[in-house]
């Protein structure tokens, strides 16, 4: 399976960092806030370049994908004409 290389495809807000534990280790987990009722993680495909992280990109270049559920017919249409068209 491919991947999406320089672009940003989502967006998310951390809002701290838990500690867990697996049973065996502890580990570190992000708190992801939760999206707006209506909305989604999902952008129109944003070229990035030249990192390998996360990092912040100007809010007025964020375009929010016209769906709420990836996986209903409208999300499906959308995959398959902005996110398919750039795996390698």
């Amino acid at each position: 399976m491919g991947a999406v290389a320089s672009h940003a495809l989502c967006v998310a807000k951390i809002t701290g960092i838990e500690e867990r534990y697996d049973g065996e280790q502890k580990y570190y987990a992000w708190v992801i806030a939760p999206f707006e009722e209506g909305g989604s993680y999902w952008i129109e495909p944003l070229k990035v370049k030249g990192q390998l992280k996360l990092f912040n990109v100007d809010d007025r270049l964020i375009k929010p994908a016209p769906f709420t559920n990836p996986f209903s017919k409208a999300g499906e249409q959308w995959y398959q004409e902005k996110i398919a068209l750039l795996i390698y």
